[in-house]
């Protein structure tokens, strides 16, 4: 879901016929990378033994840490050698093409057990977000 997000915030600032979409649409994107950051970072821990997990977690955070070091300088060279719309155009494509990649190869995992977190909270009669 946040990588479909992310792919139409990207697609609508490339579309964009004014300053005030284009920031709606960063806006969008934004959210879309942030449901999606956490969610690729659990969905690694959860598919490798618990002795594996801090490798697992690397990998993803390695993943995204590269993808912003790397995609920086492609973005502001697509941008220099045609124009801005082209980066967006092209993140988008790239995102289009990870979430297929996500859709082909990811096994199904299931829901995990809810947290004690809800317990705690009735017992002392806390109000969070759990």
């Amino acid at each position: 879901m946040g990588l479909a997000v992310f792919v139409v915030g990207n697609v609508v600032t490339a579309l964009a016929p004014n300053i005030e979409l284009v920031l709606a649409s960063r806006l969008i994107a934004g959210l879309g990378a942030a449901m999606f950051s956490p969610t690729a970072t659990a969905t690694g821990a959860s598919l490798v033994p618990p002795e594996q997990r801090g490798r697992a977690l690397a990998i993803v955070i390695g993943g995204l840490s590269s993808a912003t070091a790397l995609g920086a300088p492609l973005g502001t060279f697509i941008g220099g050698a045609l124009d801005w719309r082209a980066t967006m155009w092209f993140v988008a494509a790239v995102g289009t093409l990870a979430g297929l990649g996500v859709a082909w190869r990811l096994p199904e995992i299931p829901t995990p057990p809810a947290s004690a977190c809800r317990a705690v909270s009735r017992r002392w009669r806390i109000r969070a977000c759990c």
